[in-house]
């Protein structure tokens, strides 16, 4: 990506994804605020995200660097980009700890899965109940980390726009919360090869547009509840 694209202060959308770019993306693109959308998904970018970046680029409503080989923290700043509705960081090679996100309001898509995000520590999770904020959160898939401790009951509180919940492949066990019947409007729920305990809770029956529900490869014991047998949108029940 040529530098001398850091000049276009008037840009409001810049896409260029899957391709097969590579090397980091100039500063003075990331210092473009003007910029509302950022989509570089699919290529071979590498480097790190600068510390200020929230600062750089205040309208963003997308940002989406999926698949790529980015490295080093999600920076904390990333929670000034109030505007942001989709925040894609998927399959990079971040790690450390995930920050608040108490300020993205506006946010719809969380995707930050398939990293290296997490230390398998209580505290991991503690960026989940900053997301309480997110009214309108529709997806929230941070699957393929190394997320630990339990699931905090703040999920409770996430927003019941909420229709795909997917933290598989991680380190976090204890009880599934009962908090979950609250996702009134859930279509995927999928919560496997962790090492979760306990038994499955009866009120995953009241999630009536549920259509995947994935706990396998658990630690899950008792029986399985009959409430289940009132999802019946289910198409993919793996247990």
């Amino acid at each position: 990506i040529p530098p001398v694209l850091g000049r276009l202060s008037k840009l409001h959308q810049f896409s260029v994804y899957d391709n097969k770019l590579s090397g980091p993306i100039p500063t003075g693109v990331l210092n473009l605020s003007s910029l509302i959308v950022f989509d570089v998904q699919f290529n071979q970018i590498r480097g790190s995200l600068p510390a200020d970046i929230g600062f750089t680029l205040p309208n963003l409503r997308c940002f989406s660097i999926s698949v790529n080989l980015f490295e080093g923290q999600v920076p904390p700043s990333i929670s000034n980009c109030t505007k942001l509705e989709t925040l894609q960081l998927a399959t990079n090679k971040f790690s450390g700890k995930v920050p608040s996100l108490e300020n993205l309001h506006e946010l719809r898509m969380f995707a930050n899965f398939k990293n290296q995000l997490g230390l398998g520590k209580p505290e991991d999770l503690n960026f989940v109940c900053s997301l309480t904020n997110a009214t309108k959160l529709e997806e929230l898939s941070i699957f393929g980390n190394s997320f630990g401790g339990v699931l905090p009951k703040c999920v409770g509180n996430l927003s019941i726009t909420l229709t795909q919940f997917d933290v598989s492949k991680n380190l976090l066990f204890g009880d599934i919360p009962r908090q979950i019947e609250n996702f009134v409007n859930l279509e995927a729920l999928i919560m496997s090869r962790n090492k979760f305990s306990g038994v499955l809770p009866s009120n995953l029956g009241n999630l009536q547009k549920l259509q995947i529900l994935r706990l396998g490869g658990n630690y899950l014991g008792g029986t399985i509840p009959s409430s289940l047998g009132n999802l019946t949108k289910l198409t993919q029940l793996f247990l």
